[in-house]
């Protein structure tokens, strides 16, 4: 009898180690939705430095690889949520902030710091200075093109619903950091910038701009779309008799739902929301190229860049190309932004211009000047939503460097 349960002891743990390894992820562009990132790739292992390809990082990198990748990874992670949640009504996952009135708000940072940079820490000068610079150089390059630029932000949840925000963090001053930022653009540049938080805030009513818990990184649809027309009136300062879409274009939405854990189908009693989905009830033009989009490319020669070429140099990103044949004056848009513009109404500018072409920023962003060139844009509108804007700033560095090269 105890020769059979040893036997049955080590085969249930022979189970508990083989069958992880053996369901192991093999698709290097997964997402981990319980973390809202990529997954680790085998390559990544190696590191990016010839010289520490095998040094005292390579031991972390590769387990960082192993625990990205082993199997049931994120079953286990929200069973272990799920069972916390029924326990206490208390979300563990460090990305998500318990909020007033069925809301969650997406955090950079962990339970005890909100977010990498929080929004109502303020902004000393040296630090506003050194973020304008790249800025700077990145608008006077396209000036130098004869190319307008607008610089679209878009705030963070919290400073739109500082109502609902947790509130046992922090005194919330009267200024955010976005605020003091594009306050810093406009006195001292001459850059063109649109802050859509005072838009928002005037928008707000019973409805929701921003999902309440479906997915607290982003606004909802009827948030987008006041994003939208903002920046698209900004645009008909560039170009008269621009087509600007209003709600009788679209077709509307709604529906409840439940918040679930991500990667899962656990519902979070408490947390319900409404979900709103816009379309065009007649697109005149049309997406004829994708890039970086696992599973979903689509190749087409009239694409600024080939597949290929995009390979050949080096980009990382997203990129999207789109036609409209009705638009008569040959009006071209470059669009360089994030999933704030890319998941909800990308395709509707292209009912507004003859060729539209979207990027995702890449992480070298020389590679920016590659694609506009190719593409010969009449306007590009550069979007980053709050929470990226450090990251956003400093990943223009390429151009302050092409300022300095063409002195």
């Amino acid at each position: 009898m105890r020769r059979k349960l040893n036997i049955i002891l080590i085969a249930v743990f022979l189970l508990a180690i083989l069958l992880p390894v053996a369901f192991m992820n093999h698709n290097s562009e997964k997402i981990l939705e319980t973390e809202n990132r990529v997954v680790m790739k085998f390559s990544d292992i190696f590191g990016k430095d010839d010289d520490d390809v095998w040094g005292v990082g390579a031991r972390e990198r590769t387990e960082s690889f192993l625990n990205d990748n082993i199997g049931f990874k994120e079953f286990s992670a929200t069973a272990t949520q799920a069972s916390i949640f029924e326990l206490f009504h208390y979300l563990s996952d460090s990305h998500l902030l318990q909020g007033e009135d069925g809301n969650l708000f997406y955090s950079t940072g962990s339970k005890d710091t909100p977010n990498s940079l929080p929004p109502y820490a303020p902004v000393g000068q040296d630090e506003l200075e050194k973020s304008i610079q790249n800025l700077s150089a990145f608008n006077d390059y396209f000036e130098s093109q004869g190319i307008p630029l607008l610089f679209c932000t878009i705030p963070d949840k919290e400073n739109v619903y500082p109502e609902l925000y947790p509130n046992t963090f922090f005194e919330k001053p009267v200024i955010s950091r976005l605020a003091m930022i594009s306050d810093y653009v406009n006195k001292n540049t001459n850059i063109d910038a649109l802050d859509l938080t005072a838009p928002l805030i005037e928008a707000k009513g019973d409805e929701m701009l921003y999902y309440a818990s479906f997915d607290p990184s982003h606004w909802n649809w009827k948030g987008a779309f006041v994003g939208y027309r903002e920046i698209m009136n900004r645009l008909a300062e560039y170009q008269e008799g621009l087509v600007i879409l209003g709600e009788e274009d679209l077709n509307i939405k709604t529906e409840k739902t439940e918040k679930t854990l991500p990667g899962s189908d656990f519902i979070l009693s408490g947390y319900p929301d409404t979900l709103y989905t816009y379309s065009l009830k007649k697109a005149a033009g049309k997406l004829v190229d994708v890039y970086g989009i696992y599973g979903n490319d689509t190749k087409s020669d009239d694409a600024p860049l080939s597949h290929e070429k995009l390979a050949d140099i080096g980009y990382d990103g997203i990129c999207q190309y789109y036609e409209n044949d009705n638009i008569a004056d040959g009006k071209k848009l470059l669009i360089i932004g994030d999933s704030y513009i890319n998941t909800f109404f990308l395709p509707y500018f292209i009912e507004s211009y003859a060729e539209v072409y979207y990027i995702k920023p890449p992480s070298d962003s020389s590679i920016i000047k590659t694609m506009s060139e190719a593409f010969g844009p009449d306007v590009v509108l550069y979007e980053l939503v709050e929470r990226t804007y450090s990251w956003g700033f400093d990943n223009l560095v390429a151009f302050n460097m092409l300022g300095e090269s063409d002195e």
